[in-house]
């Protein structure tokens, strides 16, 4: 199997952050298993894949893992991610935006992508509440 975008993600985090299996473990509350596995390449479940997409010290870090994970699931769908636009953090058009229009689309069509989304806002709203108690 290929190695995913979502793993090349995490392993450049772990050296951004300077930090070994074993510490991404215990930042994930998971044993040390769970993270080799994940390495290899093994789809974490969903609760795992929030507890590594919010482990994260540097927001880059926990943003980079998140789209590499939507571009697995976009590939996975058998769709092209060159076909999706990811718009620079801030950017805000007057009227409708088609990445959002084309996520839509996307949603309605294919179960899939619809319960990717779903675990994205998800992952979302559990960062927005941590900064804010923080």
């Amino acid at each position: 199997m290929p190695e995913s975008h979502f793993v090349r993600a995490v392993a450049r985090a772990m050296e951004s952050e300077g930090i070994n299996q074993s510490e991404l473990a215990a930042r994930c509350k998971v044993i040390p298993s769970y993270i080799s596995r994940l390495l290899a390449g093994v789809r974490p479940e969903d609760d795992f894949f929030r507890r590594v997409c919010t482990s994260w010290t540097q927001p880059d870090n926990a943003r980079n893992v998140v789209i590499a994970h939507a571009i697995d699931e976009i590939l996975r769908a058998g769709h092209d991610p060159a076909n999706y636009v990811v718009r620079p953090k801030g950017a805000n058009d007057a009227g409708s935006d088609p990445t959002l229009e084309l996520l839509r689309r996307e949603a309605d069509a294919d179960e899939n992508v619809r319960r990717m989304l779903d675990e994205f806002a998800a992952v979302i709203l559990s960062r927005r509440r941590k900064r804010t108690k923080d």
